[in-house]
């Protein structure tokens, strides 16, 4: 994550919506701030720059504490898969509306509990093991908000483009 190259989605008190490049400006701002403090996987902005690493760095040598195996979670899948695949996506208002996926931790992957293995159960696709700070930053929403959206099995059909290739014709046949 680069400040340089960020953009944010602003609505001003007279409605205008502006997408705006990461400022000074908007960095001191107290909506900022808050924005910043309610979403967990933008936790390196709440640092300047040359503290964010140590931070983050320090949150991913923690035990994980807050999720065990078996537990589902909801995780967005902009952060499941990155921004970049995200990016290249041709679902509906993806920029505006909140998708998520059901995540289920399925083990831990080492003794220390430094490293436990995610789910997506609808794309049935086990993703790279998580540390503290992934589960932190985007995998510990246990609720389904009214504001989310999620993927489920005809979301899937309609959009197999979200499917991993190598799962793609097995899970649209089982879902079809």
């Amino acid at each position: 994550m680069r400040r340089t190259t960020m953009s944010f989605k602003v609505e001003f008190e007279d409605d205008d919506v502006l997408w705006l490049p990461y400022s000074k400006d908007l960095d001191d701002s107290v909506q900022y701030g808050t924005f910043v403090e309610e979403n967990p996987f933008l936790f390196p902005l709440r640092y300047k720059a040359d503290k964010s690493s140590k931070e983050v760095t320090a949150v991913r040598k923690k035990a994980i504490t807050s999720v065990q195996p078996d537990d589902v979670v909801y995780v967005e899948l902009r952060c499941a898969f990155g921004l970049d695949w995200y990016d290249t996506l041709s679902i509906p208002n993806k920029y505006d509306t909140l998708y998520v996926v059901s995540v289920q931790y399925t083990r831990w992957r080492n003794h220390t509990h430094k490293f436990i293995q995610p789910k997506v159960l609808v794309l049935d696709e086990i993703m790279a093991d998580w540390d503290n700070y992934d589960v932190f930053s985007f995998g510990s929403n246990r609720i389904l908000s009214d504001d989310m959206h999620l993927i489920d099995e005809a979301f899937v059909v309609q959009y197999p483009e979200i499917i991993n290739p190598k799962n793609r014709d097995r899970l649209l046949n089982l879902y079809s």
